[in-house]
């Protein structure tokens, strides 16, 4: 055996009895098992009509979608019996870019082919900074698109610098600013220190209030 493994177990038996159980307890692990109350699992569904889509990355969105029985018995009754066994679960995603609050204006949409059984998907669309809304309907033979729920609006980022180039930012010379704050009540007088203090005062209040030119060195 290694010395150095056995050296504290060794040390407690000169111990007494006391201590003993002290130091042993060091390598002994408890094994009571903490009970934690797991509450009850996450229903599968809320009852809800929904569809959410939210941002991922500049060019995806992700969807995800709800509907009761009654939705979707009432979608069926629209298309026809029959002609429902026909119909193709899709999503159509539209660009609402400026087109204002109503679908009719938007300047373009595609459909995407799903399993409604799915209840979320990735969208990926063919340009950043743009602002979408998602139907999700069945496609039929027919032409139509019935629509069974229609998403919030959301703007995705543009995925590259902003384009804005008219910020001003204030150019700090660093050794103007250390030797401000340099001086303590404890390496000067009393005067010097309330004429320092001053001169901080003013120099916050300049930068704060605008006052103060953002190309000039300070």
């Amino acid at each position: 055996m290694d010395p150095d493994s056995g050296s504290s177990l060794s040390h407690s038996q000169d111990l007494p009895a006391g201590r003993q159980d002290q130091e042993l307890g060091k390598f002994i692990i408890d094994g009571t098992d903490t009970l934690l109350e797991p509450g009850k699992p996450l229903p599968d569904t809320y009852g809800d009509n929904c569809l959410v889509i939210m941002p991922r990355d500049p060019l995806c969105l992700f969807a995800y979608w709800e509907a009761t029985a009654d939705r979707l018995d009432a979608l069926r009754d629209q298309a026809g019996r029959e002609t429902w066994q026909t119909g193709q679960a899709t999503l159509r995603v539209y660009d609402v870019t400026g087109a204002g609050e109503g679908l009719d204006r938007a300047s373009r949409f595609f459909d995407i082919a799903i399993s409604y059984d799915a209840r979320r998907w990735y969208i990926h669309v063919p340009e950043p900074g743009r602002n979408w809304v998602v139907e999700l309907g069945f496609k039929f033979p027919d032409g139509r698109f019935l629509v069974l729920l229609r998403s919030n609006r959301i703007a995705l980022p543009g995925g590259a610098v902003s384009s804005q180039t008219d910020s001003r930012w204030m150019i700090v010379n660093m050794e103007a600013w250390e030797k401000m704050f340099e001086v303590t009540p404890h390496s000067a007088g009393s005067a010097e220190v309330a004429k320092m203090m001053a001169q901080r005062w003013e120099f916050l209040k300049s930068v704060f209030s605008g006052s103060s030119s953002w190309k000039k060195d300070i």
